[in-house]
């Protein structure tokens, strides 16, 4: 029996990095997102007030309350799955997919915002190509 949690835990492993990654990539992503709207502001004579800071946070709530949303779902389908391979020999992929499409979902936007904010034309492409790669990567697993 032992064994067989083990071979559980160790499929999990992967899916937990991605999670993890999946997290600090989008904190990451609306840090940059505040930082290059200040610097716009800065740049544009603007004042910052703390009506501004208090948006970023709220934002940071709400995107950390979907990407937990979507790390349930992924608990859900992801016990399905090991319990499938434990019992039926299933051999599909552990991964938490709908955590990892939130998450480039979100980062999409905040790139877009610090595109906006930067005044980047070509940006757009950049992260349409980014997207395109990471999606065919992660589809071809």
């Amino acid at each position: 029996m032992d064994q067989t949690y083990s071979v559980a835990f160790a499929a999990l492993r992967p899916a937990l990095y991605l999670v993890a990654i999946c997290f600090a990539v989008v904190i990451v992503a609306v840090i940059i997102d505040f930082i290059s709207g200040v610097t716009r502001a800065k740049r544009c004579r603007q004042k910052t007030s703390s009506k501004g800071f208090r948006r970023t946070v709220t934002k940071l709530g709400s995107y950390m309350t979907l990407q937990m949303s979507m790390l349930v779902v992924d608990v859900i389908v992801i016990a399905t799955l090991i319990a499938g391979r434990m019992e039926g020999g299933w051999t599909l992929p552990v991964l938490p997919w709908f955590s990892t499409l939130t998450a480039l979902g979100l980062t999409i936007i905040e790139a877009k915002s610090v595109s906006e904010n930067t005044g980047s034309g070509s940006l757009h492409r950049d992260i349409i190509d980014l997207s395109r790669r990471l999606l065919g990567r992660l589809l071809h697993l």
